[in-house]
């Protein structure tokens, strides 16, 4: 079970691999599509089980956005929006560029949700900005406040939209998913919810986030033992990281970029 800053990931995964374990690696399995790749590969040769947790899709949101999928019709706009504030942001690994990573790479779940249910994407744009931003005396970076956005281009023709900040400049707590089509709208708020179509609005309730961790380690033992079929595969994972560097690449160019097949 590896559950390490998350620049050290792939070298802990690495090792354990190497010495014949089965692996359980929080999300994300590496910083860079290339070592993520290798590790896949490993485990392959290794014939050893590679399990990156995300455990949000076991939740009551993403449950409620799949059982609803089919009820919306055409479905043509999504967005995700989660901030989280806090005071007196500490020097810490998670607001560390080179440590945590880019934000939707160290965050990799926000774009991993959208693309279990939405599928593939073709394009992204990407902006990130990081506020406070100052060197230490370990001569690493840290940050008081980060704010990511990314727009998605589905190869469906769905647009995606995501945001992604946490730290000192925000103050009210969000976690909101909307979903837009044409027989309906979904609207997943916290640990609850609206679905409105031409019948009318009705509230859902989405249950608590508790014991997901446990879920996830119920499935990967009844993967190890009972060979059943885990519900989120390593190399979905590497993908959604893949769409997270072109997010990063973005960013950095100003430009938009083609997401690799």
């Amino acid at each position: 079970m590896v559950c390490q800053i998350n620049c050290h990931h792939g070298a802990v995964v690495a090792a354990a691999l190497a010495a014949q374990k089965h692996v359980v690696v929080e999300y994300p399995l590496a910083l860079t599509v290339t070592e993520a790749e290798r590790l896949l590969t490993l485990a392959q040769v290794r014939d050893r089980l590679l399990h990156v947790e995300h455990i949000e899709l076991l939740g009551g949101t993403h449950q409620a956005l799949k059982t609803h999928l089919t009820t919306l019709g055409q479905i043509h706009y999504a967005r995700y929006s989660t901030l989280a504030p806090k005071r007196r942001v500490p020097r810490s690994w998670s607001y560390c560029p080179q440590q945590f990573g880019f934000p939707l790479v160290g965050a990799l779940s926000r774009l991993h949700r959208l693309i279990d249910a939405f599928g593939p994407v073709q394009q992204v744009y990407g902006q990130n900005h990081y506020g406070g931003l100052t060197q230490a005396d370990d001569r690493l970076d840290y940050y008081t406040t980060c704010l990511c956005t990314a727009q998605l281009t589905f190869t469906s023709g769905l647009v995606g939209s995501v945001v992604y900040g946490k730290g000192e400049g925000f103050w009210t707590p969000t976690r909101r998913l909307e979903v837009y089509g044409s027989q309906g709208q979904l609207v997943l708020d916290g640990d609850g919810g609206e679905w409105v179509d031409a019948q009318g609005l009705r509230s859902l309730s989405l249950g608590s986030r508790r014991g997901l961790f446990a879920a996830d380690t119920t499935a990967v033992l009844d993967h190890l033992l009972a060979d059943k079929p885990l519900y989120c595969t390593p190399a979905a994972s590497v993908y959604s990281l893949r769409v997270a560097t072109a997010v990063q690449q973005s960013a950095a160019s100003g430009q938009s970029v083609t997401v690799a097949a």
